[in-house]
């Protein structure tokens, strides 16, 4: 929305005001996450340790680029070799959903979208358009013609200021470019996906020319809007202005709100004062030279496992042979508090839906945890009116027989007050399981293919491909295969889930424990966005939760976790590998499977077998249990 454009641009600005200190903050912060990533990064099957690890890489990112953006007596931090300024940047808008032949030369009323199914504007209807730049709105509203083109509006002459017409197009290959959309190191500036789009520039560079937000929208004679006109009319920000750009300063490119830095030649947090550097730590200095070779940021940091595992023998260094000078007095810095994020973050969750739910009778269990405040106002906010419950934290009580770990309650609630579907989040708010009206839960293998079908009906299904681990449900394979579906597995664990989306430009990823992450809105799982597009795919099929429960059959799984002595050896012990292949050909057989595996954090080997007998499988997962008890005591 406008409104939200406004607050990034507000947020923007924030951020550059952060204050001195970076450097240490960050070293610091870098040794508080060693123990943690060290061992929850490589446990394979605990909840807790894994959300402990995205916690921590997901605050390490967050600071680091609040560092990195910092200023110090005017200057940025992310100074480089001080060489002189270049051209300030210009915004690019992109949209990526409309039929590239009627979006580029076509009349509205023949308008597309990209799968060419029209999107039904007829002469008389009226289109208006907003921009915002420096928060100031432009707004104009024009009777569509059978001769008015989108490029034509967009010439209207009160945007002559803001918007390039003549280079406002449909570019017909990733690159935006040939020239026109290009950054300032002479580059051409390509689609996050690297697909073509329809493309617009701000008529000047810099910060009193940057475009923060466009809105279009086609409402009919009468003022009432055309929906679907309108979600296929909607423009994203690819690249913000920086009016002190060049190859050695930021360069800051806005996608699902991931901040990155130019890789060519910046110089990562190189914290100047007035006349010299302030850290002069020969591995400051190996771990500065690293840094600056790699783009930090979410999709980084998070994802390239091998830039981690260098980080970490960086940091590792560094704490064993630590006599950094730290800073004091004035270079410490300070804390800025921003008292309306709550509600930015809420209008962000909303807008990931366009749909209404006042219809739906919805009940809620929080956890007493982080959504016990938002995720009421959001539901509020799309027109619900759900039945909270569990959303009094008292600061011991989350999770506490309440929440996606312990479903009785909300199953109860949702039979007893006869709701369409019960939401359940955990403690901080990074899963969403749901119980159907019938009392069934729904979980996230579920949510993961209820999902995919309505993003393949809306053509955002990326290669048909769902991304999940290897502790999915057999069923999900099942459903995967009946509608003609992909499925990409990786280890278990969200950032393998997001290594394969980023990596592949997947849309849509996660686990069975409600972790889910749609990368159109976010790189990491949120479980109020999986909660909505659940609500979203039940509210546009027009059928029941239990209904759409039902598009996959989950089978029974049996899970032990058999206490070692030592893991070592186990992989190559002759009669627990005997074991394992006689289980999983009498498993695979009746189409089931079977996985063992050894815990990454304590001395377990975990033994899961799934299929449809659960005789069976209790009989496979005991035996072999035996047989690593005998051997590995």
């Amino acid at each position: 929305s406008l409104d939200q454009a406004n607050q990034n641009t507000q947020n923007g600005s924030s951020m550059m005001k952060v204050a001195e200190g970076a450097v240490a903050n960050t070293i610091e912060i870098l040794k508080t996450l060693k123990e943690k990533a060290i061992n929850a990064a490589t446990d394979t099957n605990t909840d807790t340790d894994r959300s402990t690890i995205q916690k921590e890489i997901n605050q390490f990112v967050d600071q680091i680029n609040d560092n990195a953006l910092a200023t110090f007596n005017g200057k940025y931090l992310v100074d480089g070799s001080k060489s002189a300024i270049g051209s300030a940047t210009k915004t690019i808008l992109i949209n990526q959903m409309l039929d590239s032949t009627s979006a580029n030369t076509g009349n509205l009323t023949g308008l597309k979208d990209a799968s060419g199914k029209s999107l039904n504007i007829v002469s008389g209807d009226k289109i208006t358009v907003s921009v915002v730049c420096q928060g100031q709105v432009i707004s104009t509203t024009l009777t569509i013609g059978n001769s008015t083109t989108l490029t034509g509006v967009l010439g209207n002459s009160k945007f002559s200021s803001n918007i390039d017409s003549s280079k406002s197009q449909y570019i017909g290959n990733s690159k935006l470019g040939a020239g026109v959309f290009t950054d300032t190191s002479g580059h051409d500036v390509t689609t996050p996906n690297g697909e073509r789009a329809f493309a617009i520039l701000a008529k000047s560079a810099g910060i009193d020319s940057q475009i923060s937000g466009l809105s279009i929208t086609i409402t009919d004679a009468q003022g009432n809007s055309k929906k679907s006109a309108n979600e296929h009319l909607e423009f994203s920000v690819l690249q913000f202005a920086a009016d002190v750009q060049s190859k050695d300063n930021i360069e800051i490119i806005l996608n699902s709100n991931v901040i990155k830095i130019n890789g060519e030649k910046t110089k990562v947090l190189n914290f100047y004062s007035a006349d010299h550097m302030i850290y002069e730590d020969e591995y400051y200095k190996k771990l500065v030279e690293y840094l600056q070779q790699h783009t930090i940021g979410l999709h980084r940091i998070c994802t390239d496992l091998a830039v981690e595992d260098k980080i970490e023998a960086l940091v590792h260094r560094i704490e064993t042979n630590d006599d950094l000078p730290r800073p004091n007095c004035e270079l410490i810095g300070h804390t800025e508090n921003i008292p309306n994020l709550i509600e930015e973050y809420i209008d962000f969750v909303a807008s990931t839906t366009s749909e209404n739910f006042s219809n739906m009778k919805i009940v809620l269990d929080c956890a007493n945890g982080a959504a016990y405040n938002i995720m009421p106002r959001v539901l509020k906010k799309l027109g619900a009116d759900p039945i909270v419950i569990f959303a009094e934290p008292d600061g011991i009580n989350m999770n506490e027989n309440c929440g996606s770990t312990h479903l009785e309650n909300l199953r109860q609630k949702v039979l007893s007050e006869h709701a369409d579907v019960g939401i359940a989040h955990d403690g901080d708010a990074d899963r969403c399981l749901c119980i159907d009206e019938n009392g069934n839960v729904i979980d996230g293998d579920h949510i993961l293919i209820i999902c995919a079908l309505e993003m393949l009906k809306e053509n955002r299904l990326k290669s048909r491909t769902v991304v999940t681990t290897v502790m999915a449900n057999v069923g999900l394979h099942e459903a995967v295969k009946k509608f003609d579906l992909n499925v990409d597995v990786t280890k278990v664990g969200d950032r393998y889930v997001l290594e394969s989306m980023l990596k592949n430009d997947y849309r849509l990823g996660g686990e069975q424990s409600g972790h889910i992450i749609f990368s159109d809105y976010s790189t990491t799982g949120d479980g109020l966005i999986t909660a909505l597009q659940l609500l979203t795919s039940i509210k546009k099929s027009g059928k029941t939760a239990s209904v759409l429960n039902s598009l996959m059959t989950t089978y029974p799984q049996v899970l032990i976790n058999v206490q070692v002595k030592s893991k070592d050896g186990w992989d190559s012990n002759s009669k627990i590998l005997d074991a394992m292949s006689t289980a999983s050909k009498e498993l695979e057989s009746n189409g089931g499977r079977l996985l063992v595996r050894p815990s990454g954090t304590e001395p377990l080997i975990r033994v899961m077998a799934e299929g449809k007998n659960l005789e069976q499988l209790n009989s496979i997962c005991n035996r072999i249990a035996d047989i690593i008890k005998t051997e590995l005591k």
